[in-house]
């Protein structure tokens, strides 16, 4: 099969499924949380990836993490994912089909929450941090938003577009950015942000664009209702910032089930290599 394959694959997904998931907890914080899947939903871009990822598991990013835990704290979550891979701004199906019906979508399904928080990493991010803040968000978490605007202006207007958007941000001191420090990918993006944005990013060692975190700590950024300024304009190691976000029991749960899953997947290949 061809790329070809492969795309007509995925316009009759988009034509057949909403890629958008509403999970619903019978809490009363009147809280909702929207979370953005990353390019790397389906990866490598071939067909038996997607076939496996997509359409048998029905994945979504941050679904495993949200259900595996005790976030009741959100009333309403959503998850979201374009399979397309194109930044969101061609949508995430049939209906809706662009950035801003997309945003309009979203809008109308969290409009009864007091409290809305978008999450994303990389691609995800840079969804979370400009429909967050179109949408008028009241916290956005952005793990690599893959935002600098020579990657994604072949979807949007112009760069002053943006300048124009996150200057009218005005509960940015509630956000949390989040980058690695080294990366190259990353620098640019950073760069942007620091020179036309009021957000204040805090920086992870590391020199690789990917999320250095534990997932937990990163939906904990999003479920607390403290104060996250103290963490801006700083530079962590990946499991210091783990540890002093999680508490040390949490933390201690969570590096455990880590390597439990990094073994298990090592000794998988093993298993596929020789049997």
């Amino acid at each position: 099969m061809t790329d070809d394959d492969l795309i007509n694959i995925i316009i009759k997904h988009r034509q057949d499924h909403p890629n958008y998931l509403e999970i619903t907890n019978t809490s009363r914080h009147h809280r909702c949380i929207v979370c953005f899947s990353s390019n790397s939903i389906f990866y490598p871009d071939t067909i038996d990836r997607f076939r496996t990822e997509i359409q048998d598991n029905d994945r979504y990013e941050w679904k495993k993490t949200l259900l595996s835990a005790d976030y009741a704290s959100f009333d309403k979550i959503i998850l979201v994912r374009d399979i397309t891979k194109a930044w969101y701004h061609k949508g995430i199906n049939q209906q809706q089909n662009d950035f801003y019906k997309l945003s309009t979508l979203l809008l109308n399904i969290t409009r009864k929450y007091e409290n809305v928080v978008y999450l994303g990493v990389s691609a995800g991010g840079y969804a979370s941090l400009k429909i967050g803040t179109i949408n008028q968000a009241s916290k956005i978490v952005a793990v690599n938003p893959m935002f600098a605007p020579d990657y994604i202006l072949n979807f949007s207007s112009s760069e002053n577009e943006f300048k124009d958007l996150f200057m009218k941000r005005s509960n940015f001191h509630e956000d949390v950015l989040i980058f690695p420090k080294n990366s190259r990918l990353d620098y640019r993006a950073l760069n942007w942000i620091l020179k036309h944005t009021q957000f204040k990013p805090t920086l992870i060692i590391g020199d690789k664009h990917k999320n250095y975190l534990y997932p937990e700590t990163v939906i904990k950024l999003a479920s607390t209702r403290q104060n996250m300024e103290g963490i801006h304009d700083k530079l962590y190691k990946p499991l210091e910032f783990d540890l002093y976000i999680l508490g040390l029991k949490h933390f201690m749960f969570c590096s455990i089930h880590f390597t439990k899953a990094r073994i298990s997947r090592k000794l998988r290949k093993i298993f596929n290599k020789f049997f």
